[in-house]
């Protein structure tokens, strides 16, 4: 029981900002994550995505993003991301198979079940504690 504390108290102090263009998969991406215990901060596509950035004062542990989004791709949400909140993690999602993320963001292919979800932003937001190991090349 310890255990298991342990680690919800960790993703109870974790903020995940979620971007995604399409409702049905930012709603339940928001649901799973949020059962989990995760705080999650949802938006509709890259541009609230980084208004939502300049606006929250608390560390933001991990972006989900979409890699295509109208108004700002995945792309440029993660470069801006990078220059304004370089400590955040980055999970990229995508339903096309040529989509490549940038180095050192972790990939999810859609479609994907919740506990693929919750697998892999657990292995992305553990890469955080292991300095020296970008989150990409744990994404095996």
């Amino acid at each position: 029981m310890g255990i298991s504390m342990t680690a919800r108290n960790k993703r109870t102090s974790c903020t995940i900002l979620v971007a995604e263009d399409h409702v049905g998969v930012r709603a339940l991406a928001g649901r799973v994550l949020r059962s989990r215990g995760y705080e999650v901060l949802e938006a509709a596509d890259g541009a609230e995505a980084l208004d939502l950035l300049r606006r929250y004062p608390r560390p933001i542990h991990l972006l989900l993003t979409d890699w295509c989004m109208p108004r700002m791709s995945g792309s440029e949400l993660c470069r801006q991301l990078r220059d304004r909140r370089p400590e955040t993690r980055i999970l990229v999602m995508s339903g096309y198979l040529g989509d490549q993320p940038q180095p050192a963001a972790a990939f999810l292919q859609k479609p994907f079940s919740a506990p693929d979800l919750v697998r892999m932003v657990e292995q992305v937001l553990a890469s955080a504690l292991e300095p020296g190991i970008p989150a990409a090349s744990r994404n095996s």
